[in-house]
């Protein structure tokens, strides 16, 4: 029913459907939200730099399985949010940890696996300020082209 849930969250989902019907699911959620809900976001980031790389190479087929599965713009999603009167709270890049053994049951996972690792640690250590840069200035849309995944907190 119409502003029934205090929480809607499309982690790792969005990006396996088109943009017309990401755009009619995000309607749906934001309907079913009640005021001061929130609504979660975790998606392949496509503003991720070498996602560009790997998606116009053979190693495409290694990373997604099919062509509809295509990573997030959160830009083109917080757009649509922001239409349907939605608050973006957080937005950041985000590098995961990823399981050793996941990795192993990927095709392709041993060549992937230094590179995401090395990935984590980057992230972890700008966070933590091991690079000299203070964490207060570090803004989290500029971790954006550094995240493999976006996380992103809108409210109603």
């Amino acid at each position: 029913a119409s502003s029934s849930i205090d929480v809607a969250v499309f982690w790792v989902s969005l990006h396996h459907l088109n943009s017309m019907v990401i755009e009619r699911a995000l309607e749906r959620a934001v309907e079913v939200i009640a005021p001061g809900g929130l609504l979660l976001l975790f998606e392949p980031n496509s503003l991720f730099f070498p996602r560009h790389i790997v998606l116009n190479t053979f190693l495409k087929n290694l990373v997604y399985f099919d062509n509809t599965e295509k990573p997030i713009n959160i830009r083109s999603v917080s757009d649509i949010l922001q239409r349907l009167k939605m608050k973006p709270l957080f937005v950041e890049g985000h590098n995961p940890p990823y399981n050793p053994a996941f990795l192993k049951q990927l095709r392709g996972g041993w060549l992937f696996a230094p590179f995401l690792e090395t990935m984590h640690w980057f992230e972890r250590s700008l966070k933590r300020g091991s690079f000299q840069w203070h964490p207060d200035r570090i803004k989290h849309q500029r971790m954006l082209p550094l995240g493999s995944y976006v996380l992103a907190i809108f409210s109603k």
